[in-house]
């Protein structure tokens, strides 16, 4: 029947390049009658029977469309398209494809230009003839600015649709006159969101030399993901590190406040604070920050409240992003409470400074730092560009290829959008219990976290059904002996993707789970955010990426602590 052409419509950039209609019932389908009478993009269905096709269909100015029949035989119309579509690929060669992709480049790099050039705070990445819009800075789409919306939809009044990804395509059938109406679409949508009091602007350049001051320094990958959570509604305060310690004994206020002035001008990341420089979020390290104790004297009934009352949100751009509170319940009791935002410690971290606290209290010297966390930052922007990366990367894109959500059975509707609203359940083993489950661990040759993790995988398992599933877990993110002693936000975390069956001994799954695992962890470097990115996860604003339970086990012995006379 002529020439094949294929591809989306001429301005308009689709998700699938053709429109998809389905015949069958019950999904949406229309009825047997429509079916036979209606023509969906000048396809017509012959039912029962061979399908035909319309000599209108070869027109240009419309949408290729392969319809179903009600036949049981296979889809004649879509193995012919197919064959057409094979032998115009054969005929043209790969001169096809890279003369598009030659197009696309040139596309991408006129609008970059005009980006630059009008400080708009996006840029169009293409791979092939795919490309999609990516904004940055304060109008990152993770940020889900008005802006971007607004840009979004402009463009569709426009007659250019992009779907919820961003991703885009330019087919064979799209001509230089397509692109440059698209050009010229994008343009007119930067300046009628300006004209309507929108700057949608990116910062002024920053020179090289600032960005390598000595106070102005990248942030790690951890904490540009913590940077953006903070900017959803409700997400910074979840993303607290609470510490309390309860004191019993004479406490000498003084020497506790000067202790604690001492801490933070030994560990840089206590005076820290971040920023957006040059589109990208930045730390700054202050040489001196304030450091002051909030005193108060409470009944011994109200100390939940004074610990609560800590946590507040913190100014990211001013520094320290921690505070400390000390409640007096009595002469000799104290309430201490030590509050952190996660960009700048992690649980290691809190360790740290309550043995550096202890130790200082008491009047010792302390050795020198072994370094700082800027340390830390050169040596993950180092990893990021090494063979290790892309050997981890190739790794967990077969890893988490085809996953699944989990799906447990809520009490009430999922939220439209993530919340962190919660409840704490705790419990206490016996030490009974605890010697059978260590002696459990090590009949099964595991250990403690290998067996807790198998038990935690098969109550998911018997609450969602589901054999295959996915659990975050943190990792200490200190691959290196130098990082121990370093105040920081080094934690990390993985996804271990386990596989219960109904009919799988415990002892052979508690193998299974220890085998993943270890091999799991030997490709723990690579950071969450690096990781998210290399398998491509979707998105979705009501639920957490890659995983919906995190399962978090800890050594807590070094939390114990004693003072002379306390």
């Amino acid at each position: 029947p002529g020439p094949l052409r294929y591809g989306a419509a001429p301005g308009l950039c689709t998700k699938g390049g053709f429109t998809k209609y389905r015949s069958r019932r019950g999904r949406g389908a229309p009825s047997r009658s429509s079916t036979r009478n209606s023509r969906p993009n000048s396809a017509r269905t012959c039912s029962p029977g061979l399908p035909t096709v319309a000599d209108e269909q070869m027109n240009c100015g419309r949408l290729p469309c392969i319809s179903q029949t009600r036949s049981n035989r296979r889809n004649t119309l879509a193995m012919v398209a197919a064959k057409a579509v094979l032998e115009h690929l054969k005929t043209e060669g790969p001169a096809l494809q890279e003369n598009l992709n030659q197009r696309v480049a040139a596309f991408a790099a006129e609008l970059n230009n005009w980006f630059e050039k009008e400080r708009v705070p996006m840029q169009l990445r293409h791979f092939g003839s795919l490309f999609r819009f990516e904004s940055f800075g304060q109008y990152d789409l993770a940020l889900a600015p008005i802006e971007m919306d607004l840009f979004f939809l402009l463009l569709l009044y426009r007659g250019i649709y992009t779907w919820e990804r961003r991703i885009c395509f330019f087919s064979t059938v799209h001509s230089d006159a397509d692109m440059a109406q698209v050009i010229t679409a994008v343009r007119e949508c930067i300046q009628e969101l300006r004209s309507g009091g929108f700057s949608f602007e990116s910062s002024p350049p920053v020179t090289s030399d600032a960005l390598q001051s000595d106070s102005l320094l990248p942030a790690s990958s951890a904490q540009k993901r913590l940077f953006v959570l903070s900017q959803m509604e409700s997400g910074e305060v979840p993303y607290h590190l609470t510490g309390s310690i309860l004191m019993d004994g004479q406490l000498d206020k003084d020497r506790l406040t000067a202790a604690f002035r001492t801490l933070f001008h030994r560990h840089e990341s206590l005076r820290t604070a971040f920023e957006i420089q040059q589109d990208q979020i930045c730390q700054r390290v202050f040489d001196t920050v304030e450091v002051s104790i909030e005193f108060a004297r409470i009944e011994a009934d109200a100390a939940e409240d004074f610990a609560r009352g800590m946590i507040r949100p913190f100014d990211l751009h001013s520094p320290p992003l921690a505070r400390i509170g000390l409640a007096e319940i009595a002469p000799n009791r104290h309430l201490m409470i030590f509050d952190m935002y996660h960009m700048i410690g992690d649980g290691i971290s809190g360790i740290l400074l309550v043995q550096e606290l202890i130790r200082l209290y008491m009047g010792e010297n302390l050795p020198p730092v072994s370094g700082q966390y800027r340390d830390y930052v050169q040596w993950e922007q180092s990893y990021l560009n090494s063979k290790t990366c892309t050997t981890d990367k190739t790794y967990w894109q077969r890893r988490l290829d085809r996953t699944v959500p989990l799906n447990l059975p809520l009490d009430f509707p999922r939220p439209d959008k993530q919340q962190f609203h919660g409840r704490v359940l705790r419990h206490r083993w016996t030490e009974q219990d605890t010697r059978q489950f260590k002696a459990l661990a090590a009949r099964l040759s595991t250990t403690p976290y290998m067996l807790m993790l198998s038990v935690y995988t098969v109550l998911l398992h018997r609450l969602s059904g589901q054999t295959d599933i996915l659990v975050g877990t943190t990792t200490s993110g200190r691959l290196t002996p130098s990082f121990e002693s370093i105040v920081g936000m080094f934690a990390n975390t993985l996804v271990v993707r386990l596989f219960p069956e109904a009919d799988l001994p415990f002892d052979r799954f508690v193998l299974d789970v220890t085998q993943h695992c270890l091999k799991d962890f030997s490709h723990q470097g690579i950071p969450f955010e690096t990781l998210v990115e290399t398998v491509q996860a979707p998105r979705d604003i009501r639920r957490n990426v890659l995983f919906d339970t995190l399962y978090v086990y800890e050594n807590a012995q070094q939390r114990s602590l004693q003072l002379p006379g306390m």
